[in-house]
């Protein structure tokens, strides 16, 4: 059971760093889909998410490093899944 646990938590948390990665650092900075999700790039999207992630880091930098916080993610993801 609590291995089954270990799994599944490792599993969400390298989806969630992923889909950080993917996102942020990607679409939306390297720009790889022309125009990104509308609304949701460049200073209005980071505005956005600022607002949505200053109430639990308490600053309006946080979308700067929310690539690195999916990164974090998705490594800490993959030693859950690999640990012995």
């Amino acid at each position: 059971m609590c291995q089954t646990v270990n799994k599944t938590v490792g599993v969400l948390l390298t989806l969630l760093g992923g889909a950080y990665i993917t996102y942020y650092r990607i679409i939306d900075h390297v720009g790889l889909l022309e125009g990104g999700v509308p609304g949701w790039t460049g200073e209005e999207g980071a505005y956005k998410l600022s607002i949505l992630f200053r109430y639990l880091w308490g600053h309006l930098s946080v979308p700067m490093y929310l690539g690195y916080v999916g990164l974090a993610l998705a490594i800490v993801g993959i030693v859950i899944l690999f640990r012995k």
